[in-house]
């Protein structure tokens, strides 16, 4: 039951745009579906440290008041950098160039650079034990609930990584603006946290 509780749990919070998901789907309109696979393989084990981690530090980290909102705050800050250095002048002529090869590594470093993973899994820890629907009481719960994380994300990245492939395979994406829409989505995304963490 673990399993398959974190596997849709994994799904459903990794729907949101993010800097993994969108990074992933560039490079499927990039034409550079390999290297889409490999990122989602790294943020399927990186996901994989960040629940374990929540397992762990879930007491401590739900008694410090507004760590959530610097979690969120850090989170914007990311997006912010990798869309903007993503549309920078020359970035164009790159992609068209770029090795179809490789992924791994910038995929484990995305996945390192995703906060909220931290956050969003105490919360559904919490929940999910306090509805009683999930036992984390020894390895092998704790393992079993890991690996339905990790899955969810890898399953999901794949569908996004397939979508894309066949989207650029299909010439539905000509334009450069098109192409560089994730990166665009990534600038907004940033800026609303920024100004959503600055109001509030």
């Amino acid at each position: 039951m673990n399993l398959i509780i974190s596997f849709f749990c994994s799904i459903a919070g990794s729907l949101t745009p993010g800097t993994i998901n969108l990074s992933v789907l560039q490079s499927g309109l990039n034409g550079q579906a390999k290297m889409g696979r490999r990122m989602a393989l790294a943020a399927g084990l990186m996901e994989y440290f960040y629940a374990g981690m929540a397992i762990y530090f879930e007491a401590l980290i739900n008694r410090q008041i507004g760590v959530f909102t610097w979690f969120k705050l850090l989170a914007a800050i990311i997006l912010l950098v990798l869309g903007g250095a993503a549309l920078l002048p020359g970035k164009t002529m790159k992609k068209k160039t770029a090795p179809k090869t490789g992924g791994f590594r910038k995929g484990l470093l995305l996945g390192l650079l995703n906060p909220l993973a931290m956050p969003f899994w105490i919360s559904i820890i919490a929940y999910l034990k306090s509805m009683d629907w999930i036992r984390l009481n020894n390895w092998m719960e704790i393992h079993l609930f890991l690996l339905g994380v990790s899955l969810g994300v890898f399953s999901l990245l794949l569908g996004v990584t397939y979508a894309a492939e066949k989207i650029q395979r299909k010439g539905w994406v000509q334009s450069d603006l098109l192409i560089q829409l994730p990166s665009w989505l990534m600038l907004v995304l940033g800026i609303i946290g920024i100004v959503h963490f600055l109001i509030l």
